[in-house]
């Protein structure tokens, strides 16, 4: 499936970059997700997972 829009671009190069990975171990039916990775691209932009494994910002 493929789905093209007019949305906005991520103009912030890092931003942009995690995006994309996540993307891509989201959509990689081949193995399971790396949780490790994704929770550095998650603490990179501030933000972490609760016990409850929702997602959450890093007061600051």
């Amino acid at each position: 499936m493929t789905t093209k829009n007019n949305g906005m671009p991520i103009r912030n190069r890092r931003i942009r970059r995690d995006f994309m990975r996540l993307l891509a171990l989201l959509t990689d039916a081949t193995n399971d997700p790396d949780y490790a990775e994704i929770e550095q691209i998650a603490a990179r932009n501030g933000l972490y997972f609760d016990d409850d494994g929702a997602i959450q910002e890093v007061a600051e």
